[in-house]
């Protein structure tokens, strides 16, 4: 099987008729056809490499704004925090 429904990374909202999206991963290789794409009952985006173009194909098909706090939330996914120790303890 080469299409898994999965969970996506952020809230996706419902299309203009109101029907629920999900978001659907294509395994194969993109020049085979794969890539991620949302689809509802009555309209699918086009594959795209990742689920965020997926994601802004989606609110643009449907003439949705993104929330404030999905784009800071896909903006902090790249800060990595690490642990301090102090130096010179004896």
């Amino acid at each position: 099987m080469t299409q898994q429904q999965k969970t996506p990374p952020r809230a996706l909202p419902t299309c203009t008729a109101g029907h629920q999206a999900r978001y659907i991963h294509d395994l194969r290789r993109e020049g085979a056809g794969g890539g991620h794409l949302i689809e509802c009952r009555c309209s699918t985006t086009a594959k795209h490499p990742t689920f965020d173009l997926a994601w802004a194909h989606w609110h643009k098909q449907h003439g949705l704004q993104p929330t404030a706090a999905a784009v800071e939330e896909r903006s902090a996914s790249n800060v990595l925090q690490m642990k301090l120790f102090a130096a010179g303890r004896a």
